[in-house]
């Protein structure tokens, strides 16, 4: 095998891969900062995305470039359908496995890389630099910096929809929607629950929601925090599934089941 040849599967192996996880990536950077979480996703897609290519795609390849050099003539049609069919190889998987949502991220995988690969072999057999290439780094850093910058003017982040992860729990219906307090009396307890909103640097938000009964000496305190970002939210502090609970008897803690 060629080092020519050896390169231009490597080099396609790495840029589809790249554009791939990119792809995958715009749509799985939705929370916190999206420009460092696209990068933070494509890294993980990339690792995934390469061993696959690199094992199956490569070998794929070379069956095909193989059959198509001993079978057919060079032409365009050819060349569309050397293309083709490595979209075609890439949904394999997916299509045996009636799981068409694989099937079309395959195919995607692979028709980047039988593109790249026959970009590649067309410059190298008309003895043209490669160096046009680093345009597709180019390409996949396009979407973080966009994501990076513009997020907060293209799409922002609103308190409002923070306290959407948190509050429209069935559990905390009895807390305020918005930043604020709500106090009622509960057998003779003084009830106060309360919902705090806090904005943080990052873009994300804490959202802590507080509970304390009092009557007389009996008192009660009771606290969760919530991290939330663009898409998702992680319990920070305290228990959610210990609740206060009053009676006439007095004030005590249940689990929420």
């Amino acid at each position: 095998m060629s080092n020519d040849r050896i390169l231009r599967k490597l080099l396609a192996t790495i840029f589809s891969a790249l554009l791939f996880s990119g792809f995958m990536a715009i749509g799985s950077s939705a929370m916190g900062n999206p420009g460092i979480n696209y990068l933070f996703f494509s890294g993980i897609f990339f690792v995934y995305a390469g061993a696959i290519i690199l094992i199956y795609g490569s070998v794929v390849s070379h069956l095909l470039e193989w059959m198509f050099y001993r079978f057919f003539r060079p032409s365009k049609m050819a060349s569309v359908c050397y293309i083709l069919l490595h979209g075609v190889f890439g949904s394999l998987i997916g299509l045996l496995d009636l799981d068409y949502s694989i099937a079309i991220m395959g195919f995607i995988a692979a028709l980047f890389y039988g593109l790249i690969d026959f970009w590649i072999k067309f410059r190298q057999t008309q003895g043209r630099t490669l160096k046009p290439i680093t345009f597709l780094f180019v390409l996949f850093l396009i979407p973080s910096i966009v994501l990076g910058f513009f997020s907060d003017t293209i799409d922002p982040f609103t308190e409002e929809e923070a306290l959407d992860f948190v509050v429209t729990l069935p559990e905390y219906s009895s807390f305020p929607n918005k930043s604020g307090r709500l106090e009622l009396t509960i057998h003779g307890f003084h009830v106060v629950r309360e919902t705090n909103v806090k904005k943080r640097d990052d873009g994300t938000y804490h959202i802590t929601l507080k509970e304390t009964g009092t009557r007389g000496e009996e008192k009660t305190n009771w606290e969760v925090t919530y991290r939330v970002e663009r898409g998702a939210s992680w319990l920070e502090k305290g228990d959610p599934s210990i609740r206060p609970h009053y009676s006439k008897e007095g004030a005590g803690f249940y689990e929420v089941r």
